[in-house]
């Protein structure tokens, strides 16, 4: 099973693809940079702002929130903070 993520910048144009294959391994089509957080297009402001390690986190913390705040990912796992 694979997992697929748009990887888009704040004006939400896509530049990459992170694909999380079985065994927890990664690829990328196009830019993951450490510039952009994931998910960061889908919100334009707030007063918190959540940042999670990875997608299914910022997946499940949105989940469980309803959406209250604003949510992203680091690109890259702990190691792109």
């Amino acid at each position: 099973m694979c997992q697929f993520i748009e990887i888009r910048t704040y004006e939400r144009q896509l530049i990459g693809q992170k694909i999380r294959l079985k065994g927890k391994r990664f690829s990328v089509n196009g830019i993951c940079s450490n510039e952009v957080l994931i998910g960061m297009h889908l919100w334009s402001k707030g007063k918190k702002l959540v940042i999670t390690e990875g997608e299914i986190d910022m997946l499940s913390y949105g989940e469980v929130t309803g959406c209250r705040y604003p949510v992203v990912s680091l690109p890259n796992g702990a190691q792109s903070a």
